[in-house]
């Protein structure tokens, strides 16, 4: 009997998601015409958000939208206008407002120049 196994590390090069972090890992096993093949993923923990059109993954299972600022311009906090599935979100409103997967979120920063 001939055993095949796969790949386990994932190709971080072709992955199309941003800043990920794999942590969790498990395997399941499927006979296929007495073959034995292991299959194994990596299962991305936190959440996933989609920020001006690009996926990319968080550490944390749920953020506001001060949490999501914070790590993504951590010195800047002025300049900054958000939005919520076409919705802008008021500043006072940052820390209150949970962010989840299924919100497309837009974000533009001021910038100076001439």
């Amino acid at each position: 009997m001939q055993a095949e196994i796969l790949p386990s590390e994932p190709d971080l090069v072709h992955t199309s998601v941003g800043k990920s972090k794999m942590t969790s890992f498990e395997c399941f096993h499927a006979r296929i015409a007495a073959i034995p093949k292991v299959f194994c993923y990596t299962k991305p923990t936190g959440m996933e958000l989609k920020i001006n059109n690009q996926h990319k993954q968080f550490e944390a299972e749920t953020l506001s939208v001060q949490a999501l600022l914070d790590l993504e311009f951590p010195n800047k906090q002025n300049g900054i206008a958000f939005a919520i599935n076409n919705s802008v979100v008021p500043k006072t409103e940052w820390t209150t407002t949970a962010l989840s997967e299924t919100d497309e979120i837009l974000i533009i920063t001021a910038t100076q120049g001439g």
